[in-house]
């Protein structure tokens, strides 16, 4: 036991300890911000080296023969068919043009959920800001793009306002809803229906008074109001919504808009320039008027790794919203979208309504395999989860973790103390005086502080892993669909705080690695990835080496053939795939009657006998909310009491809920069947090719050395198939927007469009007896049964299809395909030369220089494509572990890392 130390040296060792304190808070050093660039590219064959490599030599060919060309035409040589080839390689040369334009991902959630730092997060920027400067969700759609190539500034943003067309529906629908407030009698309707008929004229009055504001009929809800009053009692509401419109659209000219395009740009180099410019046109000061109902989206270009590669992350808002114009405009933009992002907090994930309704969704709009579900906020924890270790540990156990992870959790507890425990003999050392506060022993004491830091950090961090994946595993055991619904767990605080650099003293709850923000954005690379390789595929197999073989023939030696005979010999083949599109088409057809439409007639009356049930307790309304109800297509809401809040009423909804369930299930096996199909249809079709070039081969051209023409005709072969399948995919998406159809409540779906005529004529019955007739017609609709109608307009729409389908696979693909073969030998006949011999001279000198480069191009080319091909088999490998973060081996690795 150490000596007793005197009342002076323990006074000299609190004071030495208190200034060490104070240098340790002056000089606290911090991390270095995190580089989002350094994190390298998924194992994608457009990130492989040979994908640049096989782009250059596609370029530096390109360019050889067009500089070849461009020499002959200034030595002379003209030929209309060679200027041709050579517009066919500029268009293989500049990829850039060819490649697809960048791919929607749409970002869904409701409001906190967290959406918009998510984006920012993503890009690495905080580019979103909230478009109204309120505390309500998103408002308006919100595109995030890449920078122009020549775009002078960081970040440029474009306002795109409402047509039109779109701003005279507007008006029309809140002139409507005033009008209807106004002429509202209270002793015929409800107080509930009254208040919601009192909430529309609110909104529709902020409308006016929001772009009309600087007039003195609307400075105020009184004066607007009169303002109205006065036009519906002299009964002009056609010149009255013709001067409110004339007055919208002028003070839309007033904005500067582009003209005749209706949109505004402006550009900065810094972010809150940008957002300032969006503000005044939202929310100026010093004055009342704003052009944020106008707006129609917002368009903002900046230089991201994430966007550069041919994303577009779209901010979208809910489609729980209470503004039917918001939510249906989300859902005509989710159709555009190649994926779909959730966000919800990781405390709500399993258990909440909207992830459910949004995955729905996405299941009828046929995308449930491009949705990816965030849970965000994944270092929010309790602190009595950390308050007593002893008591976490048992609490743990009772929860039933893992044993290899309790055991790591154990271990890496045990290290805390370890730490804590050096730590407190140091204290000791220095305390007894064994230790002067020199600069290395404080720089020790740092050191085992950050170190004890990070090792709680660790602690909470393995935690939150632990009940990340038990919410992963309940959310996919909860959907199941075959591959599971990719989710990730992501911070977006911590994300943030590594961007910026933390305190070494105060890190992370979260590594890097554990805040997901770089997992969830190598999963979004694949989407503009796959696309892309696809067409430089296209380019380097088919599109340029039928340029190279056409300029070959065009230049040899010629042919004096009849091209009669080629076209006699094309006759059957042609015949014979007309056949087998006819065939077909006949079949799909009955398949579609078999698993959907005879689904509905079968199931149809017991559809019927439950829609008679539901209107039997519809018509128990009373007579003013019923009418209120049908005045709204079917769709009402109305405050119900203080505990309830507010009472949706949407009769389409529960009409389509009746059958939905049971129909979406008969979709399924219907799109397995249109896939085999597919694959039968295009090996008929292939096999038909085959025999064709045979016969020409054996045939009519026997004697002859055509070898870039057969290659031609190969090629041509290959690219049918490659179309057959192009529009076997419209058709998939024909029948993806019928079961979306069949299936939605929403003003395009069946149902809504069955009942349009009944609402509009039950809504204008007035009088005695009017709620009777109002039941008895809307009775009378039902009974009819509605989805039987339902069941006639899915099969009329894929029969449209299928005709859409017959005709294109006919004209476009097969037709194409025969016309252009055709020309290929048309390039080699006798009549397509010029007898002069300075021409011949010419064209033997172009073709020397395409044999020469075609010998160059064929295997170098053929190989790099193939080492880009490979990457599909080492990205499948390490797909799922980037796409679940659910492996236990993963976690383990992330968590003996971060020790």
């Amino acid at each position: 036991m150490p000596p007793k130390r005197e009342a002076s040296e323990a006074v000299n060792q609190t004071m030495s300890k208190q200034k060490a304190f104070k240098r340790l808070k002056k000089e606290r050093p911090k991390s270095v911000p995190y580089n989002d660039g350094e994190e390298g590219y998924p194992p994608l064959p457009v990130y492989h080296p040979s994908f640049k490599k096989t782009e250059n030599m596609v370029i530096e060919t390109c360019d050889v023969m067009l500089e070849t060309i461009r020499d002959l035409k200034e030595r002379g040589f003209q030929d209309d068919k060679i200027d041709k080839f050579a517009d066919s390689l500029n268009e293989c040369r500049f990829l850039e043009k060819k490649y697809p334009p960048p791919k929607r991902i749409g970002f869904l959630g409701d409001m906190g959920a967290g959406k918009s730092s998510l984006i920012n997060s993503l890009l690495g920027v905080n580019v979103t800001k909230e478009s109204d400067g309120t505390k309500t969700g998103t408002l308006v759609i919100q595109e995030f793009v890449k920078a122009r190539t020549n775009q002078p500034k960081a970040y440029e943003a474009t306002i795109y306002f409402h047509n039109a067309e779109q701003i005279e529906k507007f008006v029309q629908e809140y002139f409507q809803d005033i009008y209807e407030e106004l002429v509202a009698s209270r002793d015929e309707h409800t107080i509930e229906d009254m208040d919601e008929y009192e909430s529309r004229r609110d909104t529709a009055l902020e409308f006016f008074m929001s772009l009309l504001g600087d007039q003195s009929d609307f400075r105020s809800k009184e004066a607007a109001r009169t303002y109205f009053q006065s036009a519906i009692a002299e009964d002009q509401h056609a010149a009255v919504k013709a001067e409110l419109l004339r007055m919208v659209i002028a003070y839309l000219d007033t904005l500067g808009c582009e003209e005749g395009r209706g949109i505004k740009t402006f550009s900065s180099n810094r972010l809150p320039e940008i957002h300032g410019e969006i503000l005044k046109l939202c929310r100026p000061k010093g004055r009342e008027l704003t052009s944020w109902p106008l707006i129609s989206r917002i368009q903002i270009r900046l230089r991201s790794r994430l966007l550069d590669e041919g994303t577009m992350l779209v901010d979208l808002p809910g489609i729980a919203d209470t503004n039917r114009a918001r939510v249906d405009a989300t859902m005509d933009y989710l159709k555009r979208c190649s994926a779909i992002v959730i966000t919800t907090s990781v405390k709500r994930i399993a258990d909440q309504l909207q992830v459910e309704e949004c995955i729905k969704e996405c299941k009828r709009l046929g995308k449930i395999e491009d949705t990816i579900v965030v849970a965000t906020m994944t270092d929010i924890i309790t602190t009595k989860e950390f308050e007593d270790e002893d008591e976490a540990a048992e609490e743990d156990e009772q929860r039933g973790w893992p044993t290899q992870d309790l055991k790591e959790l154990k271990e890496l507890r045990e290290k805390v103390k370890d730490l804590e425990a050096g730590d407190d003999e140091l204290e000791e050392e220095l305390d007894d005086g064994r230790k002067k506060p020199t600069t290395a022993f404080e720089d020790r004491q740092q050191e085992i502080a950050q170190e004890i830091e990070n090792a709680k950090a660790r602690v909470e961090q393995k935690h939150i892993e632990m009940r990340n994946r038990e919410a992963i595993r309940e959310l996919q055991s909860r959907y199941e669909f075959d591959p599971p619904i990719p989710v990730f767990c992501v911070s977006n605080k911590n994300y943030q705080a590594h961007l910026r650099g933390y305190d070494l003293m105060e890190p992370p709850t979260l590594d890097v690695k554990a805040c997901g923000i770089p997992s969830l954005r190598r999963m979004l690379y694949r989407f503009p990835a796959e696309p892309k390789m696809e067409v430089l595929s296209n380019i380097c197999r088919a599109d340029l080496p039928l340029t190279l073989n056409s300029l070959e023939l065009c230049c040899g030696k010629p042919l004096s053939y009849q091209i009669a005979i080629v076209e006699k010999a094309i006759a059957q083949p042609k015949q014979d795939c007309v056949t087998s599109i006819s065939e077909a088409r006949q079949q799909l057809a009955a398949e579609f009657h078999k698993l959907v439409h005879g689904f509905i007639l079968s199931h149809g009356p017991n559809w019927q006998l439950q829609a008679q049930k539901l209107c039997n307790e519809w018509t128990r309304h009373n007579q003013a909310t019923f009418r209120a109800i049908c005045k709204h297509n079917g769709q009402w809401v109305r405050k119900k009491n203080r505990v309830y809040g507010r009472e949706h009423f949407n009769w389409n909804a529960e009409l389509v809920q009746v059958m939905q369930e049971e129909l979406q299930t008969r979709f399924d096996p219907l799109e397995l069947t249109l896939g085999k199909h597919e694959k039968l249809f295009v090996e008929r079709i292939d096999g038909i090719m085959v025999n064709l070039t045979r016969k020409l081969q054996t045939g009519a051209f026997v004697s002859l050395d055509l070898q870039p023409l057969f290659e031609s005709f190969d090629i041509r072969r290959r690219n049918i198939a490659s179309e057959v399948k192009g529009t076997f995919q419209k058709l998939r998406q024909s029948l993806i927007d019928i079961r979306s159809d069949v299936t939605a409540s929403s003003g395009s779906g069946y149902v809504r469009k069955c009942l349009n005529g009944v609402y509009e004529r039950c809504a204008q019955i007035v009088g005695t007896g009017a709620h009777k007739e109002r039941s008895r017609i809307f009775h009378e609709k039902v009974d009819e049964n509605i989805y039987l109608a339902c069941g006639d307009r899915a099969k009329e729409a894929f029969a449209k299809a299928l005709a859409q389908w017959e005709s294109n696979t006919t004209r476009e693909v097969l037709d194409g395909t025969l016309t252009r073969i055709v020309k290929d030998i048309e390039n080699c006949l006798q009549d397509a030369r010029c007898s002069d011999p300075r021409d011949q001279c010419f064209r033997d000198q172009l073709y020397h220089a395409v044999r020469g480069t075609k010998a160059r191009l064929n295997g170098p080319l053929t190989a790099l494509l193939d080492e880009c091909a490979a990457c599909f088999a080492d990205e499948a490998s390490v797909g799922a572990a980037i796409i679940t973060k659910v492996e236990e081996t993963e976690s383990r690795e992330m968590a003996n890392e971060s020790v």
